[in-house]
């Protein structure tokens, strides 16, 4: 069994003592939610296009995955879906550069909300649409 911590259980680290203590420790990789108070994991300073290349290469050197990027997107927020879907491409493009497998999605900010089962269906769909749309894009 391979096991990863979350970025989001030490905010205060850098990205430099991120690695440090995943060697350290042991792990096999980091889960992605933000660096600092930057939680749009896209826009860290580590996974932006002139660090990128870097990055990933210390990482590998490392032996370590970045197994999830976790959003803070959030399917429930019809309101807002178009920005939540630009938000999931942007997350989807960095996940195929990183080679990383999974991105997390929130059905709804309050786990104790009830959501209706066909909605979520529904937005389920749609994000597999932007992944499918985007990998054909970018293939």
């Amino acid at each position: 069994m391979k096991l990863a911590f979350s970025t989001l259980g030490c905010p205060d680290f850098s990205w430099s003592d991120m690695y440090s203590m995943a060697r350290d420790f042991g792990f096999d990789g980091i889960e992605m939610r933000g660096l600092g108070n930057d939680f749009f994991s896209v826009r860290a300073q580590s996974f932006r296009p002139d660090q990128l290349d870097k990055t990933i290469a210390k990482r590998k050197r490392m032996h370590l995955e970045i197994p999830c990027l976790s959003t803070g997107c959030v399917l429930k927020d019809a309101y807002k879906w178009n920005e939540t879907r630009e938000e999931i491409k942007e997350y989807i493009r960095l996940a195929e550069k990183l080679g990383t497998p999974y991105i997390r999605l929130l059905g709804d900010r309050n786990a104790a909300g009830k959501i209706q089962k066909y909605k979520m269906r529904e937005w389920a769909v749609e994000y597999l649409k932007l992944h499918e749309a985007n990998a054909i894009v970018t293939a």
